[in-house]
């Protein structure tokens, strides 16, 4: 298993915690936004993983990249649901620390 084979299921068990703890009555529909969101987003995350391994890449600019891609994350299914904004904002906030964390661990 590579890295970041690695990487992404840590992720993937990551979100069975914040789907508990972020809109646990959505939870399905979380998991389901969620692994949208890094499918999406797989070769840039790969890239930049690889990057922030090799050391070519600082954390905080690896933070920023993924923060950046926060704003830009669709969660359909979420809003479908119906939702309230700032709990969708704050699952996608939540999301994105998962993400920087975990590529942290494995990583750096």
């Amino acid at each position: 298993m590579s890295k970041f084979d690695e990487f992404i299921e840590k992720i993937e068990e990551g979100l069975k915690g914040l789907s508990r703890t972020t809109l646990k009555e959505f939870k399905d529909t979380v998991t389901s936004d969620a692994r949208d969101f890094l499918e999406k987003n797989k070769a840039d995350l790969q890239r930049w993983t690889q990057l922030l391994a090799d050391g070519k890449l600082s954390e905080e600019d690896f933070g920023d990249l993924v923060l950046g891609r926060k704003d830009i994350a669709e969660m359909y299914a979420l809003k479908k649901a119906g939702v309230a904004l700032a709990k969708v904002d704050l699952f996608k906030c939540r999301l994105v620390d998962l993400i920087i964390d975990t590529a942290f661990n494995i990583f750096m």
